[in-house]
C-alpha cells in the first residue's frame, strides 16, 4: 500500500477569554462554517509515501512587506522514502 501526497493543508484554533467565559474558534475542515477558511499548499511534485515513513518540514509565515495583511509562507518539505525522495522549499503568497 502506498499514498500520493501532493498538498498540505493549514488550519488553526483561536481562544479568547470573554467576560470570564472562553471561547474557541476553531477552523478545521470538520469545524462549523466560520467566514476564516483553511488554506492548501499545492506541491510542485508529488511524494509517494508508504505506511509508516515520515515526512518532515518546516512552515514559515510572515506578512507582506508591501502590505502587512497579505501574508508570504515558506515551507521546506524534506522526505527520505523507500519510492521515493524529497527535499524542496517552496513559496506562497496569501492575498
Amino acid at each position: 500500500m502506498m499514498e500520493l501526497i501532493f498538498f498540505c493543508s493549514k488550519w488553526r484554533e483561536t481562544s479568547t477569554l470573554r467576560e470570564m467565559k472562553e471561547e474557541i474558534w476553531k477552523k478545521a475542515p470538520d469545524a462549523r462554517y466560520t467566514h476564516w477558511k483553511q488554506t492548501v499548499f499545492y506541491f510542485d511534485d508529488y511524494l509517494t509515501v508508504k505506511p509508516g515513513e515520515e515526512i518532515t518540514g518546516e512552515l514559515q509565515m510572515k506578512p507582506n512587506e508591501k502590505n502587512n495583511r497579505d501574508l508570504d509562507f515558506k515551507i521546506h518539505l524534506k522526505f527520505d522514502g523507500e519510492l521515493g525522495q524529497y527535499d524542496k522549499t517552496q513559496t506562497y503568497k496569501m492575498r
